[in-house]
This record gives structure tokens, C-alpha cells and sequence, in this order.
């Protein structure tokens, strides 16, 4: 697989705070997205679902308009496409996993 660069927003503390526990558990903050997204594509939803204790900063997810569009598309896509076969799972969680043995681990 062919790598991309993609720039994203983020909350200067979230990030902070995140790059701090994903460097703790050995991972770079690009790794920690990469699973995620990863795993948002082999389960086909958002992987946070069995939240336990959410802080209070965070409410409900309620897309916003433009959100709602790109929701919409991508399910539309997967209904079309269908659901990844068992290899495509495996080969999309070895990819990850070279990713992170080719950053050093970190």
C-alpha cells in the first residue's frame, strides 16, 4: 500500500495528551490514527462504540451537515463494495503492522 500525507485540525492539548499516551504504549500519534482508521474500515463504523466513561467533554456524536454527506457516501460505498473479505482484514492488520516495525516502533 502506498503511503499518503493527510493534515488534520486538532485541540493543541488533545494532541499533546494523546501523543503522551500513544508514545507510552510505544506508538507514534500516526500509528495510533492509522489503527484507527484501520479498524473504523474493518468494522465499518466508529470503533469507540463501547465507550465506558466518556469525559464530560465529550457528548453525543451528532455529524454536522457536511459530516452527515461524507457519512452517508462512505456507507453507500461499503453497501456497494461490500464488507472486506477475511484476507483483506489480515492484510490491512499486517500493513499496519509493518508501518509500525518500519518506524522503529514508535
Amino acid at each position: 500500500m502506498a503511503n499518503t500525507t493527510y493534515n488534520i485540525r486538532l485541540d493543541e492539548r488533545i494532541r499533546q495528551d494523546a501523543d503522551e499516551l500513544y508514545r507510552s504504549m510505544g506508538l507514534t500519534l500516526s500509528q495510533a490514527i492509522n489503527l484507527f482508521l484501520t479498524q473504523s474500515v474493518i468494522q465499518r463504523k466508529l470503533p469507540l462504540v463501547e465507550v465506558i466513561a466518556a469525559p464530560k467533554e465529550v457528548k453525543e456524536f451528532k455529524p454536522n451537515p457536511k459530516a452527515k454527506v461524507l457519512l452517508d457516501e462512505a456507507e453507500a460505498y461499503f453497501d456497494e463494495a461490500g464488507r472486506p473479505t477475511d484476507e483483506e482484514v489480515e492484510e490491512s492488520i499486517l500493513e499496519v503492522k509493518r508501518q509500525i516495525l518500519a518506524d522503529g516502533g514508535r
